[in-house]
């Protein structure tokens, strides 16, 4: 089968969905960008606050390349990012914990969990724990309902610098497969996360909520 690059990334040419020319309007096409994820595309998309990227969570090897893409470091893990409870339930070990952070879901809390034994490294960061969003984005709802598994999510920049205002147009941002553009929530900053299993805030807080 042919081969492609993306940025620096080679995979199949069926691996690339036609996402270049998805843009904002009125009506979000989350058909188009669900059928994208499936296929295993990188993709920028708007979460509650900041701009991610991400691809599906079951799709080890495009985790590795997100992780890449972004410079990150891999034994930071990423955040699991679903619809509804049930897409992410099998990567959780204790499930007492996932009744803790659904009683705040669907919302804006990210919860640390412990991880089901066999969750991949490049989720978990090489730890017994990993990160999980049911998150109250409509438009990315609407994604993932569609896609129906969950999908990783950092924040869209290079690990070190700030996020900025129209990343796509960037040439970092030309290397991913396209853009969800929907409006961003209205949060203003990164999610705050939370231990599951004694609640306190690893990022952000009651004040930044």
């Amino acid at each position: 089968m042919l081969g492609v690059t993306v940025g620096n990334i080679p995979i199949e040419r069926r691996m690339i969905p036609a996402m270049q020319k998805l843009r904002f309007q009125p009506k979000f096409d989350a058909r188009r960008c669900a059928h994208a994820l499936s296929s295993g595309a990188i993709i920028g998309y708007p979460t509650e606050g900041v701009w991610g990227i991400g691809c599906r969570a079951d799709l080890t090897e495009r985790v590795s390349d997100v992780i890449k893409l972004k410079r990150r470091a891999p034994n930071k893990g990423v955040i699991l990012l679903a619809s509804d409870v049930s897409q992410v339930a099998d990567f959780v070990l204790d499930q007492n914990e996932l009744e803790t952070a659904r009683a705040q879901w669907p919302g804006v809390y990210t919860w640390v969990v412990h991880s089901a034994p066999g969750t991949a490294d490049a989720l978990t960061g090489g730890r017994d724990t990993l990160a999980v969003r049911i998150t109250e984005h409509v438009p990315m709802r609407a994604v993932l309902d569609q896609l129906g598994v969950p999908i990783v999510s950092t924040s869209a920049n290079l690990s070190g610098r700030g996020t900025r205002d129209r990343t796509w147009l960037t040439p970092w941002g030309q290397r991913l497969d396209g853009w969800y553009r929907a409006p961003l929530g209205g949060l203003g900053h990164s999610t705050p996360i939370r231990q599951a299993w004694d609640g306190v805030y690893l990022r952000g807080g009651p004040d930044k909520d």
